[in-house]
């Protein structure tokens, strides 16, 4: 068993949450009708006021997934350098955050090469907790008495 940090949960393992009545969220909205946009989701993976250079390249990359089915490893180069980001951030900092949180999935294709493509895993987790979070609000509301009804004065 790993001991647990002493500092904290480490950044690697946090998601960006900010008040949900904070100007952050009410300018986006959390009515189910209203859709945001990848900027929004990216916002609470690498946070714009934190993490910008980490914002903008994530933003990039899952922008370029989004119109292609799968990134293999020379249209990875070709992104890094065509975009000019650094090398290291992309590769030690960014996929492997995507990787952790499930919004990307990395594939092997031979002994080092590789293949991203999109994953609905980080979705799919944070609609199990929404869900599960939902559930446990109704059987505590259900489970509570019901007011008593104020009955009539005897004549």
């Amino acid at each position: 068993m790993v001991a647990p940090a002493s500092r904290g949960v480490p950044a690697r393992e946090s998601l960006w949450l900010p008040p949900v009545d904070s100007p952050a969220i009410k300018a986006k909205s959390l009515d189910e009708e209203v859709r945001w946009s990848l900027t929004d989701v990216v916002e609470h993976v690498f946070p714009r006021a934190y993490q910008p250079q980490y914002h903008k390249i994530a933003l990039a990359l899952l922008g370029q997934l989004s119109q292609k089915t799968a990134l293999e490893a020379p249209d990875l180069a070709a992104f890094v350098g065509g975009n000019g980001f650094s090398k290291a951030t992309f590769y030690n900092k960014i996929i492997p955050r995507l990787i952790d949180v499930g919004a990307v999935k990395r594939e092997r294709i031979g002994q080092r090469a590789m293949r991203l493509t999109l994953s609905k895993s980080f979705g799919n987790y944070l609609q199990k907790i929404g869900r599960e979070w939902n559930s446990i609000v109704e059987t505590a509301r259900r489970r509570q008495p019901e007011p008593a009804q104020p009955t009539a004065p005897a004549p």
